[in-house]
């Protein structure tokens, strides 16, 4: 099958962009044909690249490679115009050149909005896959919402990273749409287990951040107060004798700094962004880390450092919100907190450091569920199947030009009608 990818943000620096990148791979090893439309020009494997050429970089919650980027619920009317004409522009010439047999749009937001019309002139059909920031998008602008429910509905299949953004979507962007929840799925984002595997070298890792020997809690993500790193570097004043980590960029990098300074804590360091160039490091920091800290304060989908963590032998422990206990069982595979309570992770923090067994026991599980459930092998399966939906629909609706609800003889009347005036 041929698959066209459409994705309004960078391959790299946000959750929905390795998404892309790493079903698409998980797809082309499957047999299938995979191409992109976004605002990148790096290449991928076998994944032929329509790159976006736009007038500025646009994203929904900030983006660490781009930090200029202006956020989507910001653009005015003119720009989020310059941006469609960009896009569309590109995905027409993507259509026409790479002739796919379905369109799997990223974000339930501006993109699906073309594939709607795509749909409509081309006759291929979409599904649409739901990121959380997309939700978020809407809540905090709602000039999206008409298009983008106009699009859900037209949709042959809707998934959404995790059941509460699969709630959420059906609440804001659902509303007075009972067919919607039908078609609605739930595939969550997974991880490539081969990428981040439990053993390996981490001697780069010790060197770079002086690890040797030393208990390692690791925060990956972005750098911004609903990520609650004010949480996890006020947890570390308890740990003097554990290395704090945060890997990772965004607003308030210089903040958490500053906070750290303030408590006068000598065991917190910043990595700052790993990117394309620095994969190594950060799938050393991965393993070399104890324990993977997750502590959101806001709902979100399964974040992909969760799985990573999972994939590389590090014990999650996480809020206890949104798409979250989608991977995470509590006392099973990881360690669920209340969120922004300092006193909830400190005291998770310092249970699993004095229960080595207990922790060894539910990282052995939480690797054990990852590669079941969250491989992207394992993905990428699912999401064949809603392609297939998507596909089928599309052979059938191209078998004729008649509408559904037209009579034969309102066609062939109307077809005569039109070759008379043309004759004229």
């Amino acid at each position: 099958m041929k698959i066209l990818q459409l994705l309004c943000v960078p391959l790299y620096g946000t959750g929905s962009g390795t998404y892309v990148r790493k079903l698409s791979e998980a797809l082309t090893k499957d047999g299938h044909q995979v191409a992109i439309v976004s605002p990148d020009n790096r290449e991928l494997k076998k994944i032929k690249l329509y790159e976006v050429k736009l007038p500025f970089m646009a994203t929904f919650l900030g983006q660490p490679e781009h930090p200029e980027a202006k956020l989507y619920s910001r653009l005015s009317g003119e720009e989020l115009n310059d941006v469609q004409a960009a896009f569309e522009s590109t995905i027409i010439k993507a259509v026409e050149d790479f002739r796919p047999d379905v369109i799997h749009v990223h974000h339930a937001a501006n993109l699906s909005w073309i594939a709607n019309y795509i749909k409509a002139v081309y006759q291929i059909h979409f599904i649409i896959t739901s990121h959380n920031t997309d939700v978020i998008n809407a809540i905090l602008d709602k000039r999206y919402i008409p298009l983008t429910r106009d699009a859900l509905n037209r949709a042959d299949v809707v998934t959404a990273v995790s059941k509460n953004t699969k709630e959420r979507l059906l609440k804001i962007l659902g509303k007075k749409m009972p067919k919607l929840k039908s078609k609605t799925r739930v595939i969550s984002c997974g991880v490539d287990t081969k990428f981040f595997p439990m053993q390996g070298s981490v001697e780069m890792a010790n060197e770079k951040f002086g690890l040797k020997g030393k208990k390692v809690v690791l925060y990956s993500g972005r750098v911004n107060a609903v990520k609650g790193v004010s949480v996890l570097i006020k947890a570390a004043q308890s740990f003097p004798d554990v290395q704090f980590v945060v890997m990772g960029d965004g607003d308030d990098l210089p903040a958490m700094k500053e906070l750290a300074k303030s408590l006068k804590l000598t065991n917190v360091q910043f990595s700052g962004y790993l990117g394309s160039n620095d994969q190594d490091l950060m799938r050393q920091l991965y393993r070399r880390a104890d324990i993977v800290a997750v502590p959101s304060t806001v709902v979100e989908g399964v974040p992909l450092s969760a799985l990573e963590a999972m994939s590389s032998g590090a014990l999650v422990i996480a809020s206890n919100i949104g798409g979250i206990p989608t991977a995470i069982s509590h006392m099973r595979n990881g360690i669920l907190v209340k969120p922004k309570s300092v006193s909830s992770l400190t005291e998770a923090i310092k249970f699993s450091y004095e229960n080595p067994k207990k922790m060894k026991k539910m990282v052995t599980k939480a690797h054990n569920d990852v590669k079941t459930k969250f491989d992207w092998k394992v993905i990428a399966v699912k999401f064949e199947r809603a392609y297939k939906v998507a596909y089928n629909r599309s052979i059938n609706n191209r078998s004729t030009k008649k509408p559904s609800f037209v009579s034969e003889e309102e066609y062939i009347e109307s077809k005569e009608y039109v070759k008379h005036k043309i004759k004229l």
